[in-house]
């Protein structure tokens, strides 16, 4: 069975919704900062770490923002299929 999160464009549908959100919020940042795409990824994580669940909707059963500091991942999911 191919993923409908993937394959029908919901991913699609819920980068833009993210993004969206993303704009809205105009985050500020330093300067210098601007330039670190670390400094960039690291409030982009803040943003989204409390929200993300929701910006996924009824897609999310379960998710995670819970990480060791050097983990890879940042935030996780797993969509309701």
């Amino acid at each position: 069975m191919r993923a409908q999160f993937y394959y029908q464009g919901v991913s699609s549908e819920i980068a833009l919704t993210i993004k969206d959100y993303l704009n809205a919020r105009r985050l500020a940042l330093p300067g210098d900062a601007i330039s670190s795409t670390r400094a960039v990824g690291d409030t982009v994580q803040s943003v989204l770490a409390d929200r993300l669940d929701h910006l996924l909707g009824s897609w999310c059963k379960e998710y995670s923002a819970n990480f060791a500091r050097r983990a890879m991942a940042d935030m996780t999911f797993t969509d309701k299929q």
